[in-house]
């Protein structure tokens, strides 16, 4: 079995996110299972500031082929499956592609991955991304015959019209070392993500002023790595609330700085906005990071692998509300103030994700698909 996986930037392996890492780490689990399978980057050639300009008007045109590019190859005719993501939006390019590829190739197969559904709401969150929006909801009428499955996290059998494969968002828990606790004062606590809408950080800022305004003496700071659309509304918030000794914004970060975070964290956060685009849990990659890692998760909406009976974690509503840190503290104090050292805890969280978000067990229909004769 040989196969592609269209991706849509070229990789930066020094620097990952948690997409590629998540790309990088299906790609191995394929090839475990006996799956040969290499990425094909669709994009511009061109990127000097006039072609990202250019494309940036033209990916909201009705025709407009960029963000990604869509390009035919031959290859596509010598391989017995291929693998996307769901592109920003689906467009006529990607229909006019693969239409090519099914009628040089009519065995393939086909699979593309929605990581979050329904996301119709994340497509109208700005203004500016109206265009796509409406792209995609005429084109997606359109993927019967060309898309053979569709892969999906949520327990849905059909989408599109187009039969579903259930998977999870897995890492390979193995790749992962677990994080090497440092003490520190009071409570420290992180989150590792792109600062969209959905991810709701406000409620987490909110809250921390109103602990500090009745009283609070216990000493937290939470660390915010990543960037994005929210982060500029964080910091305002963050100064205007007199947090800046509290809440501190890290910017992306990978590699040792990124564990040296971790080392020292003693929560993490998971997403607390999903509400927004009316997901009923979350699915980020994120949560089975910290898994991996062997942090305590407190979120704002139901984290689709973690069990609420699970001892290292709390859940908060999925709403607009502010968050309670003292619900945040007394949770703090269950973990870690008990006869078990962090070391144990950590290995206790770990063990979990072994069970709960292990890339091996979370691919198994895909894979069975693919090798289905």
């Amino acid at each position: 079995m040989n196969g592609f996986f269209i991706f849509y930037r070229d990789i930066d392996y020094g620097n990952l996110n948690g997409i590629d890492k998540k790309v990088i780490a299906q790609i191995k689990t394929l090839k475990d299972a006996g799956v040969n399978c290499e990425i094909v980057v669709m994009k511009s050639n061109k990127e000097d500031l006039w072609h990202k300009l250019y494309n940036t008007i033209t990916c909201r045109l009705p025709y407009g082929n960029s963000d990604p590019t869509w390009k035919y190859s031959e290859e596509f005719e010598k391989v017995d499956f291929i693998y996307l993501r769901r592109p920003t939006a689906l467009n006529y390019p990607m229909l006019k592609v693969l239409r090519k590829i099914k009628k040089s190739n009519p065995k393939i197969k086909i699979i593309m991955e929605i990581p979050t559904y329904p996301y119709d709401d994340e497509l109208k969150a700005n203004l500016k991304d109206y265009p796509r929006y409406i792209k995609d909801k005429y084109n997606r009428k359109k993927l019967q015959g060309l898309i053979d499955r569709i892969a999906v996290q949520n327990n849905i059998n059909e989408i599109f019209k187009i039969p579903t494969l259930q998977f999870t968002n897995g890492i390979r828990v193995k790749e992962i070392e677990p994080r090497e606790p440092i003490e520190t004062e009071g409570i420290t606590i992180c989150a590792v993500a792109s600062m969209e809408p959905w991810q709701g950080y406000e409620r987490v800022i909110l809250g921390l002023s109103q602990y500090y305004k009745n009283d609070g003496l216990e000493n937290i700071n939470i660390h915010l790595v990543g960037e994005g659309k929210e982060k500029q509304n964080y910091e305002k918030m963050v100064n205007d609330l007199q947090l800046n000794d509290h809440i501190h914004f890290e910017g992306f970060l990978s590699g040792g700085k990124l564990e040296s975070i971790y080392s020292k964290s003693d929560i993490a956060l998971d997403s607390f906005g999903r509400y927004k685009t009316k997901n009923e849990f979350s699915t980020s990659l994120k949560s089975r990071e910290y898994l991996a890692k062997g942090i305590p998760i407190v979120s704002g909406s139901k984290v689709d692998i973690v069990d609420t009976s699970f001892p290292y974690y709390y859940e908060f509503s999925s709403d607009s509300s502010s968050i309670d840190f003292n619900k945040i503290i007394e949770f703090h104090h269950k973990v870690y103030l008990t006869d078990d050292t962090k070391e144990e805890v950590i290995q206790e969280i770990r063990a979990y994700a072994f069970e709960v978000c292990d890339m091996s067990k979370s691919m198994n229909q895909i894979i069975s698909f693919i090798k289905e004769r």
